[in-house]
């Protein structure tokens, strides 16, 4: 049976091919699949964009990296995302959204630490 790393490792290409996939996505598509349009109704907004990336800093950190490295990467991975929404014509970019995401991958990495902590893990990970 595969370990919390393995699976995290498995986990983070496909997650994060769907972060951008539903933050570029065009709103015709959203309306043509009522599963999508679900997805991206419930997902709206600031809270979306802190708690996609809670997941992400939480994931990297069980795949095994350090939380420098993990907060690096998430707090990437939202800057990568506003950068591609600037250059679609019916996305926009918003700095409040880039602080969200910020705001969540520090939310990530917390609950990542506290999680480890508690199996005295933790200090593996600086």
């Amino acid at each position: 049976m595969a370990g919390l790393k393995e699976v995290a490792r498995a986990l983070l290409p496909p997650y994060n091919a769907l972060l951008i996939y539903l933050s570029l996505v065009h709103p015709s598509t959203v309306e043509a699949l009522p599963a999508l349009a679900t997805i991206m109704e419930a997902w709206e907004g600031l809270v979306a964009h802190a708690a996609s990336m809670t997941l992400l800093a939480a994931i990297y950190v069980a795949a095994g990296l350090s939380y420098a490295a993990s907060r690096i990467a998430a707090s990437s991975t939202g800057a990568l995302i506003e950068g591609l929404q600037a250059l679609v014509p019916w996305r926009t970019a918003c700095p409040l959204d880039l602080a969200a995401d910020l705001a969540g991958a520090t939310v990530g990495l917390a609950l990542a630490w506290a999680l480890l902590a508690r199996r005295g893990w933790a200090s593996e990970r600086r």
